[in-house]
């Protein structure tokens, strides 16, 4: 179980650091006893939209794309539901969520 979550944390790594990589903004994990993976991402909101897909559970899935800008660098984040409206553009924002098959799922959403 051990070895299954160390593979989990650095699968979670990898992509967050890859999307960072190519797009900017800050980054933290954070493993709760529970096993749960956190991870917080901040920047400037520079778009926020809806699309639906197809997930992995071949239902329709509505998902809020948003886009952070930090150091010149954008990175674009899948949310689960419609959350568009936890978003401000122009404005800077921390978000912490879980990650899942098909979208993340927001834990702390905060406006500065």
């Amino acid at each position: 179980m051990k070895a299954r979550r160390i593979r989990t944390f650095v699968c979670i790594l990898l992509v967050a650091s890859g999307a960072l990589g190519c797009g900017g903004g800050t980054l933290f994990i954070d493993t709760s006893p529970n096993g749960t993976n956190v991870i917080a991402v901040s920047g400037t909101c520079i778009d926020v939209h809806i699309i639906s897909i197809v997930g992995s559970d071949r239902q329709l899935t509505t998902i809020t794309v948003v886009t952070l800008l930090n150091d010149g660098r954008s990175s674009s984040f899948n949310f689960c539901g419609n959350i568009v409206n936890s978003f401000t553009l122009n404005t800077f924002v921390s978000v912490s969520f879980t990650t899942g098959s098909t979208c993340a799922t927001p834990t702390s959403i905060v406006i500065t």
